[in-house]
């Protein structure tokens, strides 16, 4: 068997539903990523996190999603693919597995800003209750 990342998709996907684009464009800007594929990352990191080492349910399985990259745009390509292969033991539909995580902190990070972020005074201020909301204070629990 010879290793093809992501099974040699062409393109990286992003959100599809106008109320999801608007939201994705207000975190990108909040968040000062530059790049969409870096939000898309940060959510799949959020997705993965969350699911995995958390045990949150899935929210939808099925994303609508429509083409953002090409896969040679997203430099970290290999990383989430071994992850989802080798940790995750997931061989085939690779990239549709990258995807349901991606959707998945998607819309954590997009319920989290619509209950968060007026109290939030800059940037800093908000990835550091992301970071205590979304991921240390669910490990006191």
């Amino acid at each position: 068997m010879s290793y093809e990342i992501f099974q040699n998709a062409k393109d990286v996907k992003t959100v599809r539903k106008p109320e999801d684009v608007e939201f994705f464009q207000i975190i990108m800007k909040d968040l000062k990523f530059e790049r969409d594929i870096d939000l898309v990352v940060f959510c799949a990191s959020i997705g993965l996190y969350k699911y995995i080492l958390k045990g949150t349910d899935i929210r939808d399985k099925y994303p609508s999603l429509k083409k953002l990259t090409s896969m040679t745009t997203f430099d970290r390509r290999r990383l989430f693919d071994l992850l989802i292969l080798n940790y995750l033991k997931v061989e085939n539909e690779r990239i549709k597995e990258f995807e349901i995580y991606f959707y998945t902190g998607f819309l954590i990070l997009k319920e989290w800003f619509k209950n968060n972020k007026e109290n939030m005074k800059n940037t800093i201020d908000l990835y550091s209750n992301i970071i205590d909301d979304l991921f240390e204070k669910q490990d006191d629990q």
